[in-house]
């Protein structure tokens, strides 16, 4: 069973300096990240 969670950040930077599913921080890890599972995200568009 799949669990989902839906936080409500303040600003962008919060989430991106907090602590997401599999222990992945933005911040740390942007450069690591080859993929995302997020149907409402297009990266293309950064």
């Amino acid at each position: 069973m799949r669990r989902s969670i839906k936080w409500n950040y303040f600003t962008l930077n919060a989430l991106y300096r907090s602590t997401q599913m599999g222990g992945i921080v933005l911040q740390r890890d942007w450069d690591a990240i080859c993929a995302f599972d997020c149907m409402d995200f297009d990266p293309s568009r950064l």
